[in-house]
């Protein structure tokens, strides 16, 4: 029961499209955006609340809300042309 068959064409043999979201992920996504539109204005009355008794809560919240505006840099990494020589930096922050 509910098997297909050899050289059935209801088979979808490509699959999802790469970067494509289900239909549940998309309906989450935009209730939460409605939620999310829908109070923003309490969200600085919540924040200043937090604030009064926990202010790094208030920091991290603030971040957390951030991750969804302000696009996440790329990590970098800085390569060497010649790894196997050690080098040393020295930076004087005494004058």
């Amino acid at each position: 029961m509910g098997k297909f068959k050899e050289n059935d064409t209801r088979i979808n043999r490509v699959g999802r499209p790469k970067g494509s979201s289900n239909v549940a992920t998309q309906q989450v996504r935009e209730a939460f955006q409605i939620l999310v539109e829908d109070n923003l204005p309490n969200f600085q009355n919540w924040l200043n609340e937090v604030a009064k008794t926990k202010p790094e809560l208030a920091l991290s919240l603030t971040i957390g809300i951030a991750e969804f505006v302000i696009p996440k840099l790329q990590r970098t990494t800085l390569g060497m042309d010649n790894p196997e020589e050690d080098q040393i930096w020295t930076i004087d922050f005494s004058n």
